[in-house]
């Protein structure tokens, strides 16, 4: 078996993504052994330990999904700036925010006869 082949028990269900952090994501959230569910992200550490001797943790694997998510999200790093020198009151308030626009998002796209925003 090639060093990049999937072992056996592996089903990979899309071909990975390029940056390092999505390639992460995407063997923890596709790349499992066929007989159970994806593997947990303290596993994952584990296996990038004994595979390469890096101390990876399970809270590195977590910070990188989020960083995939914050891109995607098109946050970029001056708005994260700002969004980190709030007050802890004000960023208390962003979750809320968030809730009432997916809240809202979803009450137009379902409302018969509106066009989505």
């Amino acid at each position: 078996m090639p060093d990049d082949a999937a072992p056996d028990n592996v089903k990979a269900t899309r071909p990975p993504p390029r940056t390092l952090a999505d390639k992460v994501n995407w063997l923890i959230s596709t790349a499992c052994p066929a007989d159970r569910g994806p593997y947990s992200n303290a596993e994952v550490a584990a296996l990038i330990r004994k595979a390469t001797g890096e101390p990876v943790t399970g809270t590195t694997i977590r910070k990188a999904e989020m960083l995939t998510i914050i891109r995607a999200a098109g946050i970029t790093p001056a708005k994260l700036r700002v969004l980190l020198g709030l007050s802890p009151e004000a960023r208390q308030l962003i979750p809320g925010f968030v809730t009432a626009a997916a809240r809202d998002q979803t009450r137009h796209r379902d409302a018969p006869g509106e066009p989505a925003p």
